[in-house]
């Protein structure tokens, strides 16, 4: 009961904020939006046997996300009031050949297509098992694809996002666009697993709406329905759903409910198991996490741990995502908990509003925020990923500076006057 009136409350507070901020995508209504929905979800899997989430653990949730919504609408004022309406960077806000760069990544395809298709080749008899194994390794850390596949995957997480918005915003038509998106989404869901192609589908469900304005009911059923068929197809394809001759419908159903609700809720209640001490976790996350993987490349520090111990989530059902507050609560307290998601609102609200402005670069990085704001329920995808972002930077640059619309390889020769 505790959790679904924490979940209608913030539910109501994102209602206030999205008159306030005149955006269903503002980072101060996603938050809201995102923990509102999850805890009503957290009390009604409670019925099919999930371990009910009643504790003050619903405290810090309602505290965090309150902080995040705050500081970042009032960041958002702030900003707003004191700055041009129009956001420019002499790099990466150039006019781009946006036919060219679909060209090159069309015809890089025929390269490193080939390329992971013979790893995942060399892996295992059949191209299932090959995908399964390499997923099971990367949670492990020790990654079965070449450095040359794993880094065209990473490249795909920084170009398909951008293709997407040159789409939307004209630059390039739809076949060019699914040409270069559709093969990289289809291997990053073999070798990465559901998590990266779902987070990249948030992104660009944000992408759309930032640019066309309110989300229509076709984009929503697309994304939604794309989404869907990536938990299920996987949960059947990883045999997490087991479906036998004779069940019903109904019993395929209601286990991909359980499946779903297993994948989206399971965050919430193990923190809330780890908050009563039911539970002992290791806590490995940390909000400096993100820095000290950059640390590492130079040698400052040890690799941070990514991956948790599984516990259980309801009887027989194990998880090992504990959720955004996993980062913080363990080694700061309560307040910390305040702080940092606070600095995270100023953070995802900054890169928002100059999205919202036109910056290409900032519409990429805050699909992003978006998506980790979504995502929270389960980590803290917004400080662990810098040392993506950092390679996304570096990526658009090389992009924008190589795909500019002037020629910059011509030398032109001035004329002699007659």
């Amino acid at each position: 009961m505790y959790a679904m009136l924490t979940g209608v409350t913030l539910l109501i507070f994102s209602v206030v904020a999205r008159l306030l901020a005149r955006s269903a995508i503002h980072p101060s209504v996603a938050m809201p939006v995102t923990w509102g929905l999850g805890l009503l979800g957290v009390s009604l899997a409670s019925m099919i046997g999930f371990y009910p989430v009643e504790s003050d653990a619903l405290l810090i949730f309602l505290a965090g996300v309150l902080s995040f919504s705050l500081s970042s609408a009032i960041f958002s004022f702030i900003y707003n009031s004191y700055t041009s309406p129009y956001s420019y960077n002499i790099l990466f806000d150039r006019d781009l050949r946006a036919k060219s760069l679909v060209f090159f990544f069309c015809v890089a395809h025929l390269f490193f297509l080939t390329v992971i298709y013979r790893d995942l080749s060399s892996i295992a008899p059949t191209l299932r098992e090959a995908a399964y194994m390499v997923r099971a390794q990367s949670v492990s850390g020790e990654p079965l694809l070449s450095s040359l596949s794993l880094n065209y995957l990473q490249l795909g997480q920084t170009v398909i996002p951008l293709v997407v918005l040159l789409y939307l915003r004209g630059k390039c038509g739809a076949i060019g666009m699914l040409s270069v998106s559709a093969p990289w989404m289809a291997v990053i869901l073999l070798a990465s697993g559901r998590s990266s192609l779902m987070q990249m589908l948030v992104g660009l469900f944000f992408i759309y709406v930032l640019v066309k304005g309110r989300p229509s009911i076709k984009s929503i059923f697309v994304i939604g329905m794309a989404m869907f068929l990536v938990i299920a197809v996987g949960a059947v394809a990883t045999s997490k759903i087991q479906f036998h001759e004779g069940d019903g419908i109904s019993t395929l159903l209601v286990e991909l409910y359980r499946h779903v609700a297993g994948y989206a809720l399971q965050g919430p209640v193990l923190f809330d198991r780890y908050y009563q001490g039911l539970i002992q976790v290791e806590p490995h996350w940390s909000p400096f996490n993100g820095l000290c993987s950059m640390g590492y490349i130079l040698g400052l520090c040890e690799k941070p741990i990514q991956h948790l111990d599984f516990y259980a989530y309801a009887p027989g059902e194990l998880g090992n995502v504990y959720s955004v507050f996993f980062s913080m609560y363990p080694h700061y307290g309560a307040l910390g908990v305040v702080f940092f998601m606070a600095a995270y609102g100023m953070v995802c609200s900054y890169a928002y509003c100059k999205a919202k402005k036109g910056s290409l670069y900032f519409t990429i990085l805050s699909s992003y925020f978006f998506s980790a704001i979504v995502f929270s329920l389960f980590s803290d995808q917004i400080s662990t990923s810098w040392w993506f972002y950092v390679k996304m930077t570096i990526i658009l640059g090389i992009l924008c500076f190589v795909f500019k619309r002037d020629r910059m390889f011509v030398i032109r020769i001035p004329q002699k006057a007659n």
